[in-house]
């Protein structure tokens, strides 16, 4: 678990030696078991599809969200985010224009850029290579209007952490984030330098 309340998680379901990775967000709130609009996609892990019910759609949140069951029947919301926000947030502020960025409780990102706000929300899908050596975090900018963030991560060879750099002991984590522009005046803060940022703009 990162400092920044981000959590690297290392599906079960692996093909070879493909790993599959999402960097996740906990709510804080534990509820009781899931309902019947929760469908099991990996053991223990739930998308629950609530795109039919009014306080959902009335929002502009996501109509699918993840869930972890645990052992007791209870249940958490996950939601994506990147890994190390301090990292993206640094290689972020590379970039000319940028005025504000605002780490949010639920795993997006505030950001002022030359006056306009917009919010980066991160998605469940993670895309991973295994490099030969550890490259630097970087950040460009898609045509498709999504934000690629690059990782790397040092790689456990049987369940050992590796203490030196060899061969093929790193992978590099590919985050793609959509970009949506929002009103300036949507975020307020919660708390001491925690914000909320409300794009329902209706």
């Amino acid at each position: 678990m990162g400092e920044n309340g981000d959590v690297l998680m290392k599906s079960s379901q692996q093909i070879g030696s493909n790993k599959e990775y999402k960097v996740v967000i906990f709510d804080p709130l534990v509820e009781a078991a899931i309902d019947d609009l929760c469908v099991e996609i990996f053991e223990g892990e739930y998308e629950c599809d609530y795109s039919n019910i009014d306080s959902f759609s009335k929002s502009k949140s996501p109509n699918k969200i993840r869930r972890i069951v645990y052992s007791d029947g209870t249940s958490q919301i996950i939601k994506p985010t990147l890994l190390s926000p301090d990292i993206f947030i640094k290689e972020l502020t590379k970039f000319d224009g940028i005025e504000k960025i605002i780490y949010n409780a639920d795993g997006t990102f505030f950001v002022r850029y030359y006056g306009n706000s917009y919010i980066i929300t991160p998605s469940f899908n993670v895309k991973n290579k295994t490099v030969e050596q550890e490259v630097d975090p970087s950040i460009s900018y898609n045509e498709n209007g999504t934000i690629q963030y690059n990782i790397a991560i040092e790689v456990d060879v049987d369940d050992t952490r590796r203490t030196t750099r060899s061969s093929e002991s790193y992978e590099v984590l590919t985050f793609d984030s959509s970009v949506e522009e929002t009103d300036s005046d949507s975020c307020i803060e919660i708390s001491d330098g925690e914000y909320y940022c409300d794009d329902d703009s209706e």
